[in-house]
Order: structure tokens, then sequence, then C-alpha cells
């Protein structure tokens, strides 16, 4: 869903951690929001420009009016499109395939298609996975991706949830590119390849949330536009 400006009080003289800290944000969320800037003009800008998931999926969670449902179709996504090397994704990490039917699974449960019984069964199936995985794979990527993927499963906290596959999703694929290279490029390769799937994670979120700040912006502009237009003599057209 769209955010939606109106449901969020919010105004042109405060920031982004005025109104972060009436959700009661850890210090680490409250420090972060301060780089979104001091109006909302920066922080519109800013919003663009935020480099992960983490912080977008929590100040959506509260200024979005999100839904369970979407924080898990977000996990889903990522389990399934985290890109690294050259086309390759995250769900080629997934090596069990008890890991790719909890996605699958939970991704009918976000359209209604599959109750709360077998998302259980396939959460603790892919948690059996991931221990399998845990005690016999060498590949950290493996078992990064591993770890990721009963969490789209989970009933409770979802949100919280989604965070933590944001970090597992990114990690699986940073290591199997640093894998798949001589050692000596190895910290290289990692460190770009986190920094595009970070972004890529990030680009999602903004591509289906868009800018809440910007929303905001584009509500006090309507509101102040007069509301008479003096070519038609009558209300403007939007």
């Amino acid at each position: 869903m769209k955010f939606d400006p109106s449901q969020v009080p919010f105004n042109s003289s405060q920031s982004f951690n005025q109104v972060f800290s009436k959700f009661n944000p850890c210090p680490n969320g409250l420090e972060y929001s301060n780089r979104f800037g001091g109006n909302l003009s920066e922080a519109a800008a800013a919003w663009d420009e935020a480099p992960n998931a983490e912080f977008l999926l929590w100040a959506l969670q509260h200024l979005g009016q999100a839904e369970k449902s979407e924080a898990r179709a977000f996990m889903c996504w990522c389990l399934r499109h985290t890109p690294f090397g050259d086309g390759s994704t995250l769900w080629e990490l997934l090596v069990d395939e008890r890991s790719r039917r909890v996605v699958e699974v939970a991704e009918r449960h976000v359209r209604g298609e599959a109750t709360d019984h077998e998302l259980v069964d396939a959460r603790l199936a892919a948690q059996a996975a991931f221990a399998t995985i845990e005690e016999t794979a060498d590949s950290k990527a493996f078992r990064f991706a591993a770890r990721a993927a009963p969490r789209a499963g989970i009933r409770g906290r979802v949100w919280n949830a989604a965070v933590f596959v944001v970090w597992d999703t990114v990690k699986a694929v940073s290591h199997a590119a640093m894998e798949a290279v001589p050692e000596a490029q190895g910290d290289d390769v990692f460190e770009t390849t986190y920094a595009a799937a970070v972004k890529s994670q990030a680009d999602s979120l903004r591509a289906k949330y868009g800018n809440p700040a910007a929303s905001y912006l584009a509500m006090e502009e309507n509101a102040a536009r007069p509301w008479t237009s003096p070519d038609a003599g009558g209300p403007p057209t939007y």
C-alpha cells in the first residue's frame, strides 16, 4: 500500500527525528533518523538516498501503516531477488528444497492461498534445513541464506523478522560473491556486492511505498494553494 500522509501528524516545521521519537525507537534508530535532515525538504531528499532497507522498514511500519503481510512479502522478495555476481540472486543459495518451500508458502499466505498451519509447517521444515546446513556446509553464503529463509514463515513480530532477513540475505550474497573470486580480490568484491545488495533492497521499498516526506510536502503544497484559480475562476484541477 502507498503511504498515506494524512494518517500521521507531520508538518514542515518537524524533522523526521521528532516524528519517529513518538514511536520509541532504539538509540541507533533515532540516531539514524537524524541523518534525514532538519526539515521536510531535506528529509524528502535524504529518504531517496537512504543506503539500506533496515531503517526504511522501521519507518514505513509506523509512518506507512503497512500491514504485516507486506513485510512478509518483502522478506520473500529479498529471498528471491537480492542480487550478486553477474545476474545471480539469493534464490540460488537456497540449496535445500525446504528453504525454498517456506518462501513459496509465505508468498501464497500473503495472497490468502495458504493457511497459518501450512505456514508454520513450512517454517519448521525450513528451520530443520538450516540446522542441517549449519552443521554440514562450508559456505557462509549457504548458511546465511538458510538462516534467513525460515523467518519468512514467522507469525509474530514480522517487521522485526524482516530486518533480520535483510541482514542475512545481504551477508549471504556478499559471501557468495567473495567465495567465487581469488582470495586477494575477496574483500573488495564483498564490499561492492554488499553495497549493491542493500541498495537493491532499499530501492524495492521506495518503488513500492514511495517517499513519505515527499508525500507530506505535496499534501502541504496542495493545502497552501489558493482555492480559486485566476484563469478558470474556480477550483483548480489536480
